[in-house]
């Protein structure tokens, strides 16, 4: 990519201090001119993102400068709006690639995090008016000449599993584990749904139509290469919607910053989007398909280059709903999505849809099923064992290839890393087989960053060094400061103001420190490790 973005990224604190546009008029108006070239002419030449973010926002002033209230209210929105997973305003802004807004946050000094780093980054590798201009700045046309010519395109390692198990980090580089790219995610879900094929044949449909989209799409990151891709994919789902035929069709679809989970099986249409959003349901969806000519290559071609074409929502959804009746016939509830990984979590979720349009056939088909309750419960529970069973080997499978790499790069942070987070953020009792294989796995001097209640639970030998970090730790948030726990003259003021004041058999007070020390100091009680490792474990 032109310009060096991730390294401009590190410098964002500076520079944010160097072109503050705010004075006394609080007034300003939000896209003054003047204030941008101030702006511009503040940064330095190593701030590429800023100097282009910038940039990008005096370009669209200037080519929409009659449309400029609607860009004011606009970011008024964006700047007011509440997001459900705690998302700031410029994380927002840059998720919608509205560049405008992001470049008068900034201005204004919103907080900046490696979310926002991500989206800014995912949001540079696609095929838009704007991000164009960036490229035109730098001699090349646009983003699709200018890499579709660079080889492959593979997901960072931190993305590769941070997608999947759900563990939300950041690389060395800057690199955010988070937002994927349609390609790279379709390959490695592929990749998975292959191996489960081995022991469920209904996999192997859903196998074989990934694999079919995958090759006539031949994705570079979220953009299709093959002109004939949409072509290719229209005409599967006119064989699949005809009388009596049956087959799975997937169709990659997103728009910008967001990836659903859509497959055509047997003339429906399965959609998942589990985004929490104000107003809906996280989940998936099954429509009847009433008019599959509607589903033409131009329509295809929207839905499959919509994430790298960043083509708005609104025309992305007005395309995919074409040609079925507006109300589904069925609806799935699942979980909403915790991460910013819909390019994995939306797709894997379609599979419950899938395979509950696949278990119909055994019953005449999905019209028949859903004219009895008892027989759409059992197809639903049926379906449902089996996507279970299948998200489960994804997440095994995944966290064992983790502990391979682990294994084998010792002396890479990322992949230490990756470890020791989703140890910390994953940790459940139903996997801890395998997490106290993946611990075990790990360097040594990455250990110590696991969290300690975690490693107790794993049956790990605590280090005094790590006992007094935690009660440091737990103290301080009790507004209490280490010395006052390491001072004996203290320690009796210290027991006296708690609720609890212990004392041992002798009835003299009893030293906190003592008692983080010692595996007992309450005949037939809790140990304060006890104590304080459970609430460890509760609080997360």
């Amino acid at each position: 990519m032109p310009g060096n973005i991730q390294s401009s990224l590190t410098n964002f604190a500076a520079v944010q201090k160097a072109i503050l546009l705010r004075d006394a008029n609080k007034e300003k108006d939000l896209l003054d001119k003047s204030n941008l070239t101030l702006a511009i002419d503040a940064c330095t030449s190593s701030d590429t993102f800023l100097q282009n973010l910038l940039r990008l926002s005096q370009q669209i002033i200037k080519d929409e400068d009659s449309d400029l209230d609607t860009k004011k209210n606009q970011i008024k929105d964006i700047a007011t709006r509440v997001n459900s997973q705690g998302k700031t305003a410029l994380n927002l802004a840059l998720e919608e690639q509205n560049f405008l807004a992001a470049a008068f946050l900034i201005n204004n000094e919103s907080s900046w995090n490696n979310k926002c780093e991500g989206a800014f980054a995912t949001a540079m590798h696609t095929n838009s008016k704007t991000v164009n201009s960036y490229y035109g700045y730098y001699g090349s046309d646009n983003y699709r000449n200018a890499n579709f010519g660079q080889g492959r395109f593979e997901h960072h390692i931190v993305k590769k599993y941070g997608l999947t198990l759900g563990v939300e980090l950041t690389a060395k580089d800057g690199t955010t584990s988070q937002y994927g790219y349609t390609g790279p995610a379709l390959e490695e879900l592929t990749d998975k749904i292959k191996s489960h094929s081995a022991t469920n044949e209904k996999f192997v449909e859903i196998y074989e139509a990934n694999a079919a989209t995958l090759s006539a799409c031949n994705y570079y990151g979220s953009l299709p290469k093959n002109p004939n891709a949409a072509k290719i994919l229209s005409a599967k789902i006119q064989a699949t919607c005809s009388d009596s035929a049956q087959g799975v069709v997937n169709i990659p679809c997103g728009y910008a910053q967001h990836s659903l989970g859509v497959s055509v099986v047997d003339g429906y249409l399965v959609v998942t989007n589990r985004r929490n959003e104000p107003g809906s349901v996280p989940g998936t969806k099954i429509y009847k398909i009433t008019e599959p000519s509607k589903y033409s290559p131009e329509i295809i071609n929207t839905l499959i280059g919509g994430a790298g074409n960043s083509i708005p929502e609104e025309d992305v959804l007005k395309a995919l709903y074409a040609g079925v009746n507006p109300v589904p016939v069925l609806e799935i509830r699942q979980k909403g999505q915790k991460h910013d990984n819909c390019t994995v979590a939306n797709p894997k979720s379609s599979i419950a849809g899938v395979l509950f349009v696949q278990h119909a056939r055994e019953y005449g088909g999905v019209e028949k099923v859903l004219k009895s309750t008892s027989l759409k419960d059992k197809v639903l529970k049926q379906s449902h064992e089996e996507y279970k069973i299948f998200t489960k080997e994804l997440r095994v499978s995944t966290a064992m290839e983790l502990i391979t790499d682990v294994k084998a790069k010792r002396e890479d942070a990322d992949v230490q890393n990756l470890a020791v987070e989703y140890l910390n953020q994953q940790y459940k009792e139903q996997d801890a087989e395998i997490m106290r294989e993946l611990y075990a796995s790990l360097a040594p001097s990455y250990q110590e960053h696991v969290d300690i209640s975690i490693r107790k639970v794993l049956g790990e030998k605590i280090k005094l060094s790590d006992k007094l970090s935690g009660l440091a730790a737990g103290w301080q948030s009790a507004k209490l400061d280490l010395p006052d726990l390491l001072d004996p003259s203290r320690t009796q003021s210290v027991t006296s103001t708690t609720s609890h004041s212990r004392f041992n058999n002798n009835n003299q007070p009893i030293s906190f420190l003592d008692g983080m020390i010692t595996s007992k100091d309450v005949e037939g009680g809790p140990s304060i490790t006890e104590k304080f490792s459970n609430s460890l474990v509760r609080a997360r």
